[in-house]
């Protein structure tokens, strides 16, 4: 299996504001994004898509809210995250996060759930939280971890 990595990092300062692009971001154990809107929301600490999937939205002919609403923290490359499951344990960069939510409900009133029946977000965003803080870069790789490497 190919290693991820991290090719984008955002930061929601405030809602309604575009997500600020970070070269380097610190991630603090059990809150999220350091400075991110929605850190420290248990459970979705941290939001993770692929670069494959917002390439996948953009050329979608039906748009919907996800292509202008969404937008994740760390958008990554070359990992399949349709294919982890909650518990999951990644390390990325100094950190390490646990998968806590794989897919993101559509916005109400989307046209793709209403025109399409379904939508790519239900299965291919995914959150996690901190479990060791620390920074993350674009560039970083990400690392599916097996249990016993977990703070190895």
């Amino acid at each position: 299996m190919k290693m991820g990595k991290v090719v984008e990092i955002r930061c929601s300062v405030k809602k309604g504001s575009p997500k600020k692009k970070l070269k380097v971001a610190n991630f603090i154990q059990g809150f999220g994004l350091e400075g991110d809107l929605h850190a420290g929301k248990d459970g979705r600490q941290v939001s993770f898509m692929g670069i494959e999937t917002f390439r996948v939205i953009q050329k979608s002919e039906v748009k919907g809210y996800c292509t202008n609403k969404f937008v994740e923290n760390i958008t990554t490359e070359n990992i399949e995250l349709w294919n982890l499951t909650v518990g999951t344990e990644l390390k990325i960069g100094e950190t390490i996060m646990r998968v806590t939510k794989v897919g993101k409900e559509c916005f109400r009133g989307c046209p793709v759930r209403e025109q399409e029946g379904s939508c790519i977000m239900l299965n291919q965003v995914v959150f996690a939280n901190v479990l060791q803080g620390g920074k993350i870069k674009i560039g970083d790789s990400i690392k599916i971890l097996k249990p016993s490497e977990v703070f190895a």
